[in-house]
């Protein structure tokens, strides 16, 4: 496997953090229209602006927002995508005392996301997805490319999706993440977090030493468990090197 080391050997991209609110998220599909996408919403905060704004409760807001069975059930594997990319709560992961925290909160409250990471073929279809990503195309066509981003690798490095790709793929995927970052790098709005937890939580599943090593390793653990360190004067490059290790480099 060739690895390039240039993998967040610039230093750590703060993750995003806001002030107040919840995010009104506002996707751009690429596989089915815009328009499409969102029309499995009955509201949302860009298109029904006001009716946005006169839902009183978050509880309002997230019961508003979820699909029909009808569309779950009907919708193919690579548009449920889209139309989960285009949930406008999906940017309320960031509002959590950790991201993986947030982004379970965020798949509790979505029918549209538990049925996509349900299905068989989700695996697949985001390490495609990834595959094809292209950083500049979302810098300039997302309203929030910083978080679609986030958002996007944080769901690749879930557990459950690594586990249903394939040993080749997961292998393959390492790879990608360092082309992403490296792509990512020439941006300042992007965070290189998220590469590292793809890298690192395909490790852990498929390189037993790499597992052993993070037992021993309680801040490379924690971060690899709640992409949170718990000591903030942990040098994070310097934790990515030691995942190199355990990578083949030619």
């Amino acid at each position: 496997m060739k690895i390039n080391k240039k993998l967040i050997t610039a230093g750590v991209i703060s993750l995003v953090v806001l002030s107040f609110g919840t995010v009104a998220f506002s996707y751009e599909a690429d596989d089915i229209a815009v328009d499409k996408a969102s029309s499995f919403y009955l509201i949302t905060p860009t298109n029904n602006t006001e009716e946005w704004a006169e839902l009183k409760t978050y509880q309002d807001k997230l019961e508003i927002c979820q699909i029909n069975e009808e569309d779950l059930t009907n919708l193919s594997t690579e548009e449920l995508f889209d139309v989960c990319m285009a949930y406008p709560n999906l940017g309320d992961f960031i509002f959590s005392n950790s991201l993986q925290a947030g982004y379970e909160k965020v798949v509790k409250n979505f029918n549209g996301l538990q049925e996509f990471l349900n299905r068989d073929d989700v695996g697949t279809v985001l390490f495609n997805k990834y595959k094809n990503i292209n950083p500049e195309k979302i810098k300039n066509t997302q309203r929030y490319p910083c978080i679609y981003m986030q958002f996007l690798e944080f769901m690749i490095s879930q557990e459950n999706v690594l586990n249903k790709m394939t040993a080749e793929e997961r292998e393959e995927l390492i790879n990608l993440a360092v082309s992403v970052q490296e792509s990512k790098s020439n941006y300042d709005i992007f965070s290189v977090n998220e590469s590292f937890l793809i890298a690192g939580r395909s490790l852990m599943i498929d390189n037993p030493e790499f597992r052993d090593y993070v037992e021993n390793d309680v801040y490379l653990s924690e971060y690899l468990s709640s992409a949170t360190f718990i000591n903030d004067k942990v040098d994070m490059s310097a934790a990515v090197e030691e995942i190199f290790q355990y990578i083949n480099v030619d």
